[in-house]
């Protein structure tokens, strides 16, 4: 279409949006930004607030996500990647699985959000994790925790869990499809926070680290992925990726908790801002 020529790379993110804590949509976006990459939002759920703050609002969008699709298709819009994160409900799967068949592009990536420490999130049913098994199936690119990975292989989820057994859990997720697997959030005595990705075509299994904080700071695990897939569309390998990632939030966990201590609901996502710039020079 016209005026729709010489566009930047860009992607579809289908993921909630928090409007107060920088989680989902409001880090995915800025994040993107800053590697080159435009975001067109598919947002499937409106949160007053991330749902680690008590008594937040949510609002379904389920019945505007077909339309927003067939717009776009109707402007003969196209996509490098589609990015996958919080889906609320079966519908949301099967309407994600159709955007997949509607939009070719280079990178499928899904962030499998199901819980954390073991439990399920509070807005997640237990008959999404057979759909999200589904789903993962037609990814390039999955980036469970550890505790959505056990969900996924139906594997008890322990806290001390050892690296062999996560060595084994990459191989099995990486059998339902996806390219690369990559395993967050496996902390080991309290001091330390390994990530492992498994890239299927080479065997090659990577391990990054960073200092464990003994605090949740939400939208984390969606500025990984974020970083990840705008690397890897950018050309740079996955070790490249991996490495980028854990320098960027190592860098702006420091700064935040230097900033406001931290007991606090955002992270200075800003701070991180010239290490991705440089990156992609």
């Amino acid at each position: 279409m016209e005026g729709m020529q010489n566009q930047p790379l860009r992607i579809v993110a289908v993921h909630d949006l928090s409007c107060f804590g920088r989680a989902s949509l409001t880090v995915i976006m800025p994040i993107l930004a800053n590697l080159g990459i435009q975001v067109c939002p598919l947002p499937t759920a409106v949160f007053s607030t991330h749902t680690a703050i008590p008594g937040y609002q949510y609002h379904d969008l389920t019945p505007t996500l077909e339309g927003f699709i067939a717009h776009w298709q109707k402007i003969n819009l196209s996509f490098e990647a589609i990015y996958s994160g919080y889906l609320g409900s079966i519908e949301q799967i099967t309407i994600m699985q159709n955007l997949i068949k509607k939009f070719p592009v280079k990178y499928i990536v899904v962030d499998p959000v199901l819980g954390d420490d073991g439990k399920l999130y509070e807005a997640i049913e237990q008959k999404m994790i057979e759909g999200m098994r589904k789903l993962i199936s037609s990814a390039d690119i999955i980036t469970p925790n550890i505790t959505e990975a056990a969900f996924l292989l139906d594997e008890k989820y322990s806290a001390e869990i050892s690296k062999d057994k996560i060595s084994q859990w990459l191989t099995k997720l990486a059998a339902f499809g996806p390219k690369i697997v990559i395993i967050t959030g496996h902390v080991v005595d309290k001091k330390t926070v390994y990530t492992y990705a498994l890239e299927k075509e080479t065997g090659k299994v990577f391990e990054t680290t960073n200092t464990y904080i003994d605090q949740t700071f939400s939208g984390t695990g969606d500025i990984f992925t974020s970083i990840i897939l705008g690397s890897l569309l950018k050309g740079k390998t996955l070790e490249d990726a991996l490495a980028l990632a854990n320098l960027y939030l190592k860098e702006i966990l420091k700064n935040t908790i230097n900033h406001f201590g931290v007991n606090v609901d955002d992270l200075l996502i800003e701070s991180g801002f010239p290490i991705l710039t440089k990156f992609c020079k």
